[in-house]
Parts: C-alpha cells; structure tokens; sequence
C-alpha cells in the first residue's frame, strides 16, 4: 500500500507560452526610449537554462534502528517559470527530481525489503530590477512513497510458522513507514535545498 503525497502541489512546470518578461529599472516608462530593455519569452529562457541530470549510488544508512542497505538512483531537471510583474523581471528557477531506491532493513528479528520513489519539487524566486539581482530562499515539497515488498525472519524455512512470521513483521514494516517515509524525504530535502540553493 503506497502513502499518498502528504505536501502542497508542486509549483507548476514552465509552460511555452509567448510570455514577455522586461527587465528595466523601477519608474521607467518603456515608451520613452531611454536604456537598455531586455525581453525574451518563457521558451527560450526555459530552453536556456534547462538541465537534466542523473546520478547513482549505493545506500547505507540507519534508520529506525534497522540498518538499510541498496542502491539509489536520483533524476533532475531545472527549468524556469516566468512570474508576471509590471516592474521587474520575476522568475522561479524548479528544481524537479524522482529519486528512487531498492534497499533491504536489517534487524535481528528480520529482514524487509523495500522500494522508493520519491518526487520533489524545490523553487528559488529571482528578480532583477535592471541594475539588482535579488534570490530569495528555495521552498521545497516532498512526495515521499515507500513500499514494503517482502519479509524474511529466522523463521521463514519452517512449514507453515514460516510464512505467518513473514507476514507478521510485513505488517509491524506497515506501521513503521509512515515514519520512514518521513525520515527520507527531511533527509532529501537536508541534501537537495542548500545544493541547490548555493548553486544560484
């Protein structure tokens, strides 16, 4: 049984409308001709500065007293989404990614195993004015989806006792990962934001 996305929707992905965004200085009248005006739509910026990237590595961690061990794989993408704003020229630059996993938690009592799919979306607002560039902190939302695929215990070998004792910490696995999912996406979010905040 997978959670559903317990955040906010993720802002929404840059169109390619024909959308003009003027960068000038604050109580320039455009029409009188003075300084540099610079206009360009929401395609080409988006086409600009779009980014793709993947990356992929092994996991091991501790998490609810279990040790967790696998493999993780993280895709992303940075694009634009222009702002309407009279003044000043306003964006948000997106940073979009899945990261997933196939991992296995280790107890003394049992072994799970499990996958991940997680989404995030973390936003940075920019403005220029013509002559000042300002950011603002980045905003993240966290889709966190984790699901428990199988149980093993010492027990598993034994007829019949065997598959009630997988079941039974398949179940105790259930109650834990909403707490579980919890723990990833603070820890993603720990390692995406500031990244990608120092980047801009």
């Amino acid at each position: 049984r997978e959670s559903s996305p317990r955040e906010v929707p993720s802002p929404t992905p840059a169109d390619t409308s024909t959308q003009r965004v003027t960068a000038r200085k604050p109580g320039t009248n455009l029409s009188a001709g003075s300084g540099i005006h610079l206009i360009a739509t929401q395609r080409f910026l988006d086409e600009l500065i779009r980014v793709e990237s993947q990356d992929e590595g092994p996991v091991r961690d501790c998490i609810l007293g279990a040790e967790v061990v696998g493999s993780q794989s993280t895709e992303t993408v940075i694009h634009i989404k222009m702002l309407p704003d009279p003044e000043v020229a306003r964006f948000d630059l997106i940073l979009q990614g899945t990261t997933r996993n196939s991992t296995e938690n280790r107890t003394p009592q049992a072994v799970i195993q499990s996958e991940g799919n997680h989404h995030f979306d973390v936003a940075k607002t920019v403005q220029f004015d013509g002559q000042t560039l300002l950011t603002r902190s980045p905003s993240a939302w966290l889709y966190p989806r984790q699901r428990n695929r199988a149980a093993f215990t010492p027990a598993s070998v034994i007829p019949i006792l065997g598959p009630l004792a997988s079941q039974y910490a398949l179940g105790m696995a259930e109650q834990s990962r909403p707490a579980a999912e919890q723990i990833a996406a603070q820890r993603i979010t720990r390692q995406v934001a500031p990244q990608f905040d120092q980047s801009i």
